[in-house]
């Protein structure tokens, strides 16, 4: 998400920073450089203003009519700086909206560039003799980035490995252990199901279920370590 901010004061609360911060995978924010002039209607109201205060308290000059007439040529003049203004407020916007969208372009041609290399990654593991279904899966939500094949339901299995991750980390933290984990093993009674952290990106997983009968569990691994060293992120 492309979010749009002027410089108001709370866009910049400490709070509101924490949370952008959290959430700078999924947003990425754009802080107006200077709020009149991309706000033409900022521009007008500080031009007529000061073309109100200019005024002052002045003595009625014969009848209300005279300063009905310096209102309206105030008001002309307004107008005519309005314009230009509008004019150059518009352009600066244009701007400002063609920055954001080559932003999105950008993001979305590298979007479709790891998508295209996750899926391949998948593509590889299912290549794996007894290979049933594969993820790759995002450990700090429990969503998955990719996911192929079948046999199990990959939402649930996706989301109950990244707790059984989450547990090992908090276990070694407790244990002292200065080390990283290069991939779990659990075995089932048919299947074999492989939790290898991505070395390449903190806080990603590939995750493999492989038929215990037709499987070769060391070509597995070796395989999992494989795609992994060739994700990109």
């Amino acid at each position: 998400m492309f979010l749009v901010l002027d410089n108001l004061k709370v866009h910049h609360a400490k709070l509101v920073k924490a949370w952008l911060e959290q959430n700078k995978a999924d947003i990425e924010v754009f802080y107006l450089p200077g709020s009149p002039e991309l706000n033409p209607d900022e521009m007008l109201n500080a031009n007529l203003k000061a073309a109100i205060s200019g005024q002052g308290a002045q003595p009625q000059e014969g009848s209300a009519q005279a300063g009905g007439n310096r209102a309206s040529e105030a008001l002309a003049e307004i107008a005519q700086k309005g314009q230009a203004v509008l004019s150059e407020g518009q352009c600066q916007i244009c701007r400002l909206i063609q920055v954001v969208w080559f932003r999105i372009e950008f993001f979305n041609h590298h979007r479709n560039d790891r998508m295209a290399n996750i899926k391949t990654s998948l593509d590889e593991l299912m290549t794996l003799d007894g290979a049933m279904c594969a993820a790759i899966v995002d450990s700090a939500s429990g969503m998955m980035l990719g996911s192929v094949g079948s046999g199990v339901d990959l939402e649930v299995a996706a989301a109950g490995n990244t707790e059984v991750m989450r547990a090992k980390v908090k276990t070694m933290r407790a244990l002292g252990l200065n080390d990283v984990i290069d991939d779990m093993l659990i075995t089932l009674g048919k299947q074999y199901h492989i939790v290898r952290p991505s070395s390449r990106k903190e806080g990603v997983f590939i995750y493999c279920v492989l038929d215990k009968s037709r499987a070769n569990l060391a070509m597995a691994r070796r395989k999992a370590q494989d795609v992994d060293k060739e994700l990109s992120f």
